[in-house]
């Protein structure tokens, strides 16, 4: 007799120790699930208002705070306060991301690939020209955004140097060149291009070049926002409907 109500006593222990745990509940949602309210229904899923108060742990580990069925490691609805965040430290610690798409944090760029990036490109041009077409960079444009933040056209002698140099002009006719710079990303990289329309260099056999200073972000830390579009009047002046951004 002693002998079977072991058994039966182990068998019970086994069957609890796989089952669900719930409190304030009788169907839990998870491996582990508190109802605060005790206002989950008896079967079937709570509605969004009724997980509000819950506390669920799944099968595979997943945290969900105010969420019955989590999607990452710990999904809350709702707002969360820390007494207390340490600094970024570039040789220590790594910066959280925020996702406001998917509402999500995350790992942001690791120590070796840094959140923001200032780099500068000296690029000397063919002979007589100050045009710059496609430079690579050879910077991913997968993994980085590339902002030209300041560009200069020099000659080799360091002094700033352009003329016009516009065909078919008459002898009472000026043109103003006006700078054109920007990047582009072409087969997997960044690539530079600048140019002085209507003008060029105007001293034979002297080297020039271009110096470009970038800002490269890492896309861990940009979200993209879609195209906005605008208007401005016949005197200039406009306005966007409303901005993009929050």
């Amino acid at each position: 007799m002693k002998k079977n109500i072991l058994h039966l006593s182990m068998i019970l222990l086994s069957s609890f120790a796989y089952s669900q745990v719930g409190i304030n509940t009788a169907n839990p949602q998870g491996i582990f699930n508190v109802d605060g309210a005790k206002d989950n229904p008896s079967t079937g899923a709570p509605s969004a208002a009724q997980q509000l108060n819950d506390f669920t742990v799944t099968s595979t580990g997943k945290v969900g705070i105010g969420k019955t069925n989590p999607t990452e490691a710990l999904d809350v609805i709702g707002k969360i306060k820390l007494s207390e965040l340490g600094n970024y430290n570039s040789t220590t610690s790594i910066p959280l991301v925020w996702d406001t798409v998917n509402q999500t944090i995350s790992r942001g760029a690791s120590d070796a690939e840094k959140p923001f990036n200032i780099l500068r490109y000296v690029v000397s041009t063919a002979p007589h020209q100050d045009w710059v077409s496609n430079f690579d960079t050879k910077i991913p444009s997968n993994k980085y955004v590339v902002i030209v933040t300041s560009a200069q056209f020099q000659k080799g002698s360091g002094a700033s140097y352009i003329i016009n140099n516009v065909a078919g002009l008459s002898a009472t006719d000026s043109a103003t060149p006006f700078l054109n710079i920007g990047t582009f990303d072409e087969s997997g990289t960044w690539r530079l291009n600048a140019d002085y329309v209507n003008a060029a260099p105007g001293v034979n056999g002297t080297d020039y070049y271009w110096t470009f200073d970038l800002l490269v972000i890492n896309k861990n830390q940009v979200i993209n926002i879609a195209s906005q579009t605008g208007m401005v009047n016949s005197s200039g002046i406009g306005a966007a409907t409303s901005s993009p951004l929050p």
